[in-house]
């Protein structure tokens, strides 16, 4: 049963302290339960979040490999990329650049010319090098594990291949083992940090069910880069909270790839909270029953003379007849008892 209802139209640009992303307001006047068993239940309303993120960030920017070049095998190298948002061709060429540089200061000296085409109609790309000297050559690039290589994911490489050439030239060709994803990231979180849950649980970056969640709001991602996000909870989905008190609240946000490189790029994001104060239907059949109760009791008492009240001490003694001939025998003989006496 709702017993109260807080609206709040927020905006990050107004924030008290923290940054775009991440931050908090305090309240002026505190929001508190008007009884210990109510309860607060939240929901974003409305959100428009502007899509000036990045797919390609700090954390998510690396691509790890092996080079093999004629009896020595390197030690695992890692190139890192521009952050940025990349369609399949500008990853492709971004990627080749970085990695033909890297193996030229590997080996002091050798440039391979590395060849990646995407096939839109199976969306893997195919790895090879186009150049040969006789020298055996091998490059094998490692799939993303955890945070860190995410490149790898997005070129579609979830287990590792090897490319290259023999020493007799014969050439290695390999092909990404999953579809391109040039768009890992498909929804945002607004999470809170001091409005606690004990009744939502996640596995969506947290990999366990037994943590309880933060999340107030999964946003979908329906947009292309450089746009406005709008979403409105036509569901209206909502979130059971335990605090007892809301005199600050904080908001954050983060993708589903993690906690990690979340960046709006000073742009700020505004949203709808609605807050309600919600009475226990568990308490409210016990006050309904406590006051059927006194009703019974008062209806009782009144009927055998004492104050609505007034609780009886002591049983009352009242007759019990068992059956119509008892009653009307006992009738008789009061009836007896007052008649005059005869002469």
């Amino acid at each position: 049963m709702e017993v109260a209802r807080y609206h709040m139209y927020l905006d990050s640009d107004q924030r008290a302290t923290g940054s775009n992303e991440d931050y908090t307001f305090f309240l002026k006047r505190p929001i508190l339960l008007s009884h210990p068993l109510h309860y607060f239940r939240i929901i974003i309303k409305e959100a428009v979040i502007p899509y000036t993120f990045q797919t390609v960030t700090s954390g998510y920017n690396t691509l790890k490999y092996v080079l093999q070049r004629g009896a020595t095998t390197y030690p695992v190298s890692t190139i890192t990329i521009p952050n940025g948002n990349y369609n399949i061709n500008d990853l492709i060429t971004i990627v080749n650049t970085y990695l033909t540089k890297d193996v030229y200061g590997l080996t002091s000296g050798y440039s391979p010319i590395i060849s990646m085409v995407y096939n839109r109609a199976t969306m893997l790309v195919t790895f090879s090098i186009t150049n040969h000297d006789s020298v055996i050559t091998y490059i094998t690039i490692q799939p993303n594990t955890g945070i860190g290589n995410g490149v790898a994911t997005m070129l579609g490489i979830g287990t590792a291949i090897t490319f290259g050439y023999s020493g007799t030239n014969v050439d290695t060709i390999a092909t990404s083992t999953q579809p391109v994803n040039t768009s890992p990231i498909t929804n945002v979180f607004i999470r809170s940090g001091t409005l606690k849950q004990a009744q939502t649980v996640e596995n969506l970056t947290t990999g366990n069910y037994s943590d309880f969640s933060d999340i107030l709001q999964l946003i979908p991602i329906y947009n292309q880069p450089v746009s406005w996000i709008h979403y409105l909870n036509e569901l209206n989905i909502e979130n059971r909270l335990t605090n007892t008190i809301i005199s600050e609240m904080n908001l954050y946000l983060t993708d589903n790839r993690g906690y990690a490189g979340f960046n709006l790029q000073n742009i700020p994001w505004s949203c709808t909270v609605t807050i309600i104060e919600e009475r226990d239907q568990a308490l409210l059949q016990s006050d309904v029953y406590l006051q059927s109760q006194n009703i019974k009791r008062s209806l009782s008492n009144q009927a055998i003379g004492l104050s609505a009240d007034q609780d009886i001490q002591e049983p009352l003694k009242i007759p019990v007849m068992r059956d119509h001939e008892n009653q009307l025998a006992s009738v008789s003989e009061e009836r007896k008892k007052d008649s005059p006496a005869a002469f």
